[in-house]
């Protein structure tokens, strides 16, 4: 039962384990596609602003292309440069710069501002390029607002009439913007968003860390993923804080930049913890109810065993003697009968009673009588060497032994060796002319390796064994008898 019962505990927490482990699946694959959701939400959300800090770029470069719009009154010209411009407390201003870096045009001001861009990056690279692709730069420190505010600038090539460089456009951008984009979002407690070049550089990063901005992370193996791949998810350490996430990226559209939606994994995980934490309690107690109620039933039932077992020791043995009890040898006799029968090997049966007992009883009392029954008892028991040899009390100072698949010859030999063994004890009998306890035996046999049958049933056999008897008893007691030997076959 208790074999059972752990197969059973087994059982259950393989399947708790396998619900556990889906679970524990089901909670990452909910995690990556929030945070894929979230990564995409973000990214059409910059790509949609800077698309249009674009387009007010391309708008203001080919106005510029017309003669007839840089003939207009300034102020008229500031609108139709730069109507398109959306601004916006965290947009810069549109500006157009010449070939050396002047500042010509500003859509904040008239006349421009005296400002030389030469030294940017993002005028260097327009100059260098030779083309006309958007170019955005690394985080800077703007010289034309008094509060300086970090800001990042997209710029354009600005091509003279035989294609030489004549300048730029450039739109600036307040980081604060994606700043206030990121606080926006609800990601956990060890959650963290990111804004990178595809060089490294962070433009923004929650939580805020001013020292990061601008600065270029190294690219691990781990993060190699995020700045090659237009988008994806992986499980790592944090560069910066070590934290482990699930991160979740994406290429801004059209742009050089990669939103990362980071998720802590323990926060990804918090609920399954619970829940699994619940589980594992619950299926604990409950396996070791199931391991409990089993011990407690095996306990009973081996104790209900022993009862039992005992209980048919009992019926089965005569308590006296330790020998078959009655019932036991009627049974066992009624089975050997069968197979002798069947198998065509015979079977002896002695039967065996003490000689002059009553007078032993009357002279000695019932005690003593009781230990002679057991000291002959013993003899009885010491004569039979097979396993299938059995010997029970018949009733008062009588015994009876089967031995199946022994011949008439050899029960008589067993006989005698019954009856030495008992006179040899030696046991006073006063009422007894051998002056000790002795025995008488009867033997008979039935069959003998396909003999044709002596006796037509087990009663008639058992007659015939006290008949037996009863004549060792009228020839003087103290005696064997066979009352018809069968001899083996040649």
């Amino acid at each position: 039962m208790v074999p059972l019962a752990l197969m059973l505990v087994a059982a259950i927490t393989a399947l708790t384990a396998t619900a556990l482990l889906q679970m524990r699946r089901d909670a990452l694959a909910s995690a990556r596609e929030a945070s894929a959701n979230l990564a995409l939400t973000l990214e059409r959300g910059i790509a949609r602003n800077l698309q249009l800090h674009e387009a007010s770029m391309r708008h203001a470069l080919d106005a510029m292309r017309n003669p007839a719009v840089m003939a207009l009154s300034p102020p008229l010209r500031q609108r139709v440069l730069f109507g398109a411009f959306n601004e916006t407390e965290d947009t810069g201003a549109l500006l157009v710069a010449d070939a050396q870096g002047r500042l010509i045009l500003d859509s904040r001001h008239w006349p421009p501002r005296p400002v030389n861009l030469a030294d940017r990056d993002y005028f260097i690279a327009q100059r260098d390029l030779g083309q006309s692709a958007v170019y955005l730069s690394r985080p800077f420190q703007p010289r034309l607002v008094p509060d300086n505010p970090t800001s990042i600038a997209l710029s354009l090539r600005v091509p003279g009439p035989d294609g030489q460089f004549a300048g730029i456009v450039a739109s600036t951008l307040r980081l604060e913007y994606f700043r206030k984009l990121f606080a926006g979002v609800a990601l956990g407690e060890g959650g963290a968003l990111a804004l990178m070049r595809h060089d490294g550089t962070i433009l923004m990063r929650r939580p805020m860390d001013a020292s990061l901005i601008g600065r270029t992370v190294p690219t691990t193996p781990a993060f190699a993923p995020i700045l090659r791949e237009p988008h994806g998810e992986l499980i790592a350490a944090g560069t910066v804080d070590g934290i482990r996430r699930l991160y979740s990226f994406r290429r801004v559209d059209g742009f050089p930049l990669t939103v990362v939606v980071g998720r802590a994994m323990d926060d990804v995980l918090a609920v399954w913890r619970t829940r699994a934490w619940w589980f594992a309690g619950l299926v604990m107690a409950m396996n070791l109810a199931i391991v409990t109620l089993a011990v407690s039933l095996a306990r009973q039932w081996r104790r209900r065993l022993a009862v039992e077992a005992h209980l048919r020791w009992l019926a089965d043995t005569d308590g006296l003697t330790g020998l078959g009890s009655r019932r036991a040898l009627d049974e066992i006799a009624d089975r050997e009968w069968r197979r002798s029968r069947r198998e065509l090997q015979p079977l002896s049966l002695l039967m065996i009673d003490v000689d002059y007992f009553k007078q032993f009883n009357d002279r000695y009392g019932h005690v003593a009588g009781d230990d002679a029954l057991a000291a002959v008892g013993k003899c009885v028991r010491q004569q039979l060497r097979r396993a299938g040899d059995y010997a029970g009390r018949y009733g008062g100072e009588e015994f009876a032994v089967l031995l199946p698949g022994t011949d008439a010859a050899r029960a008589a030999a067993i006989a005698e060796a019954v009856r030495a063994s008992v006179l040899a004890l030696g046991v006073e009998n006063a009422g007894s002319p051998f002056g000790r306890i002795s025995v008488s035996v009867g033997v008979v046999t039935e069959g003998n390796g396909g003999a044709s049958p002596v006796y037509p049933d087990l009663r008639a056999f058992f007659r015939a064994a006290d008949e037996a008897l009863y004549r060792a008893k009228r020839a003087g007691r103290n005696r064997v008898l066979s009352l018809r030997a069968v001899d083996s076959p040649a």
